[in-house]
């Protein structure tokens, strides 16, 4: 299985063992955190579990920091909320838990 992360910013270039893997390729998605960050692109993976991962993985951070993703909005919608299916042109968006802060 074919599996890359990075930014649109950087140059991916395939290993030769990847020019050469004659297999179904990975559906590629693209996604940002919702506060705002560099369009990443993930793909290789099966459930949500793995997708936090990948994201985690991409943006550097922690998977326990994501609290949910929504397709298609950087909004907190509900009806938006990221289930068991992406579809090929969805964009997800990551919504990650910010700094605690006492209000007085």
């Amino acid at each position: 299985m074919l599996s890359f992360c990075c930014c649109l910013n950087s140059c991916w270039q395939p290993t030769e063992e990847e020019s050469l893997y004659d297999g179904v390729e990975d559906l590629v998605f693209h996604c940002q955190l919702a506060h705002g960050s560099p369009t990443g692109i993930i793909s290789g993976f099966s459930n949500v579990t793995e997708l936090y991962q990948k994201i985690a993985a991409c943006y550097d951070m922690e998977a326990s920091q994501i609290l949910f993703c929504t397709l298609n909005t950087h909004e907190i919608d509900l009806g938006h909320l990221l289930g068991g299916l992406v579809g090929l042109g969805d964009f997800i968006f990551t919504h990650c838990k910010g700094i605690a802060q006492e209000i007085v």
